[in-house]
């Protein structure tokens, strides 16, 4: 009898050992996820604090109003595209007409950069000289439209109230023409080792450098321009503003990559391309000109918004990074 009531005892116990052997496992504190400090900080216990970004829906609607109903900002990105496409004409390259390139003419980079290196290396330039001389006027070109793009855009978000002031936009254009080179020779070295990427992992391995490059320094040319700051810190501040919390980057990242690899396969005539782009062709790569120019000011707006959080992550940074020095 004893015997049968120790195992009776024993079997009823051992269920409520097991219970609290799982409760105290699912209490301690999970391991970090080896990716937290890559994409994102997480809190204690591995988990991921509140979202601190603006929505996605709300940003792109912010930046295809605040670019819809600027005259300047529309011509301006009409005119980059109808040049971009004159210059490399005159350089010799043939694809330059064809719809896929023109509806990534004015793209972000680096997804830009990466047709900047394809269309060089196409070209029929007369020697290395003028395809030097040609590499550095489109760098300085591509700096001073994104410089400006986004000036006029930061001003429009500053003064919807009032009247845009173009002279301030354009001297804070030229302040920020210097780390905007810079950033943008940054962006056309991404571009140049992702095709080498072509070469051994093939498209995927292509389209990940691209995403990743965007991911990390898309924030980058805003910076420059809004925060008036060098090449290296506008870097610095963009994998800062990347980091915030919350999954909204990464979503209109993924987006933006998908949607324009989308309309490169999509666009009309795109089978067969002549000399000189139809009608429609023309109105189609501008319309989408324009959708590229709204998503840079999507990323204005939300770096207006998360500007705070990135700075303090910077100078957390910093200041842990000095400590351990002095240690």
């Amino acid at each position: 009898m004893r015997a049968r009531a120790r195992s009776t005892t024993a079997r009823r116990s051992s269920v409520p050992a097991r219970t609290v052997a799982r409760q105290r496992a699912s209490s301690q504190p999970s391991q970090p996820s080896p990716w937290g400090s890559l994409f994102g900080k997480r809190g204690p216990g591995g988990r991921r604090p509140p979202s601190l970004q603006p929505p996605v829906a709300v940003s792109l609607a912010r930046g295809v109003s605040v670019v819809g109903r600027s005259p300047l900002l529309l011509v301006i990105t009409f005119l980059a595209a109808l040049g971009l496409w004159l210059g490399f004409s005159g350089y010799g390259t043939v694809t330059s007409a064809a719809p896929q390139a023109m509806v990534l003419l004015t793209s972000l980079p680096p997804i830009r950069s990466s047709l900047d290196v394809l269309l060089l290396a196409r070209g029929r330039p007369g020697g290395p000289t003028q395809v030097l001389a040609f590499s550095l006027g489109l760098v300085l070109v591509h700096a001073a439209l994104a410089s400006l793009w986004a000036s006029l855009i930061l001003d429009s978000y500053r003064s919807s109230a009032g009247p845009l002031d173009v002279r301030s936009s354009l001297r804070r254009a030229l302040r920020s023409l210097v780390p905007m080179i810079g950033i943008e020779l940054g962006f056309l070295t991404l571009a140049t080792m992702s095709i080498f990427l072509a070469g051994f992992l093939g498209t995927l391995g292509a389209i990940l450098a691209l995403g990743a490059g965007l991911y990390f320094f898309s924030y980058a040319p805003v910076i420059a321009v809004a925060e008036g700051v060098g090449t290296v810190r506008a870097a610095q501040l963009s994998i800062k503003a990347a980091r915030v919390p919350g999954p909204q980057h990464m979503l209109l990242i993924t987006t933006y990559l998908v949607v324009t690899l989308l309309v490169t396969s999509v666009t009309p005539g795109s089978r067969v391309a002549a000399a000189t782009p139809s009608v429609v062709v023309w109105a189609f790569a501008l319309f989408v000109g324009f959708l590229h120019v709204a998503v840079l000011g999507a990323f204005v707006y939300r770096w207006l918004l998360i500007r705070e959080h990135a700075i303090a992550a910077a100078g957390e940074a910093r200041g842990n990074q000095g400590t351990r020095t002095g240690a």
